[in-house]
């Protein structure tokens, strides 16, 4: 099933994550961090994205 990946700037990712829960209260989002996207976790995240049931991931 695809995903919706929503990417805005890295001060509005928390807002985004909120508004979206706020229009749709039952979605499963997987909202990205800054740890994320470091070195050592990016192949991790990446997988959780591919493997996840989310409805959207925000970034």
């Amino acid at each position: 099933m695809p995903k919706s990946l929503i990417a805005v700037p890295n001060h509005l990712t928390e807002q985004l994550a909120s508004d979206f829960l706020t229009l749709y209260p039952g979605a499963n989002i997987l909202v990205a961090t800054k740890k994320d996207f470091e070195t050592k976790n990016r192949k991790r995240f990446c997988a959780r994205i591919a493997t996840g049931k989310y409805d959207a991931v925000c970034k």
